[in-house]
């Protein structure tokens, strides 16, 4: 994430870049707004699974808004530190790590509760209802600020430098531990989704071998069901590659 790895030869770089950024945030927010319209108005998604990814649309289209609203206008416009490393371009860089660490636990939560709802039914609206909802929901907002807030201090600050077009910081005890964290922590959570989202297809192909020895209406609709699951699983895997 702050590695410098690219240097824009020209202002013409600089401006193609930056337009990437800003319609490339315009376009995912839209999308991302759109399907929380759909959520909003689904009934069916009124539970646990669609408020869970509720909250990571909102996390989401956050991040992405930070490239509409100031990485891709300071590249455009190729400003220096004085307006990138300051209080503001800060501010943007801990709200990028604080969008980013919810969505990464975003993705844990609904892995979590494909692998309850598939396993153990029996045990989903005592989890995922009710308080108990919102304290789950919430917990990856709580811990994301914890991860996030150091990056309010000075020694912690994290900007976008517009030559190298990406995310830096500066080079202290402070941020050598904060990359640290967030290199572990990200390569922990994409293990854990992978291992419950494995866990959850065992347990579907396991369900599928049962169904396929009944018959019925029942068992159509259940096996639907099922292969809707694995669909899901197999676009969580090529997301996390």
């Amino acid at each position: 994430m702050y590695n410098q790895s690219f240097e824009p030869e020209n202002d013409a770089d600089n401006i193609v870049a930056g337009l990437i950024m800003i319609l490339t945030g315009m376009v995912g927010s839209a999308v991302n707004f759109v399907v929380m319209l759909l959520i909003i108005k689904t009934s069916s998604f009124h539970s646990a699974f669609g408020y869970i990814c509720f909250s990571h649309l909102i996390a989401s289209s956050a991040a992405l808004l930070t490239g509409t609203f100031w990485t891709g206008p300071v590249t455009i416009f190729s400003f220096n530190e004085s307006v990138t490393v300051s209080f503001v371009g800060a501010g943007f860089g801990q709200l990028m790590h604080l969008f980013w660490f919810v969505s990464m636990y975003s993705h844990l939560q609904v892995a979590v509760n494909r692998l309850i709802a598939v396993a153990w039914p029996f045990l989903y609206n005592t989890l995922f209802t009710g308080r108990s909802l919102v304290c789950f929901i919430g917990s990856a907002w709580i811990m994301s600020f914890l991860l996030s807030s150091p990056h309010f201090m000075y020694d912690c600050w994290l900007w976008f430098d517009v030559k190298t077009i990406s995310w830096i910081n500066r080079d202290t005890e402070c941020s050598f531990i904060m990359n640290k964290i967030f290199f572990y922590n990200t390569m922990i959570m994409c293990a854990l989704i992978i291992l419950i989202n494995t866990s959850t297809f065992y347990f579907l192909r396991k369900k599928m071998k049962e169904l396929r020895k009944t018959g019925g209406i029942f068992k159509q609709q259940e096996m639907a069901r099922m292969k809707r699951n694995v669909s899901l699983y197999m676009q969580v895997m090529l997301l996390l590659m």
